[in-house]
């Protein structure tokens, strides 16, 4: 199964800190990760994130079209968008590539709200 992650937040950033441990949880011979980075900032926080994906794309200076396309070659079978609405969000673009795989949006990541969903998203897509 491959898993697109989409985010600004790929670097030192408070989503980071929820993020990579997320990330890293998932058993590689099951889960492809594949981040699309929305962000120009690289720090070590991006080169940990680059680490742990088995695809990265820079995705900033995409447009939808590009993204989308990508997407497709990439064979996304789940997308979780980790930012949500913020700026810079992979959700301002939403319209032109939500339709090609299943999205899962997780506003909650950088905001005070229950951690529980977090736990369980985690824990059905981390396959033993």
């Amino acid at each position: 199964m491959r898993v697109g992650y989409v985010s600004s937040d790929f670097r030192k950033h408070v989503v980071a800190y929820f993020a990579l441990p997320l990330l890293e949880g998932h058993h590689s011979d099951r889960v492809e990760v594949v981040c699309y980075y929305n962000h120009r900032q690289d720090d070590e926080w991006t080169r940990r994130f680059k680490g742990i994906a088995r695809h990265w794309a820079d995705c900033v200076d995409l447009d939808d079209d590009a993204l989308a396309t990508r997407m497709r070659a990439d064979g996304i079978d789940i997308l979780v968008d980790l930012a949500c609405s913020y700026a810079g969000s992979f959700d301002q673009r939403r319209c032109s590539v939500a339709s090609l795989v299943m999205t899962i949006p997780l506003p909650l990541l950088g905001n005070p709200t229950p951690i529980a969903f977090i736990a369980a998203f985690a824990a059905s897509i981390n396959v033993s």
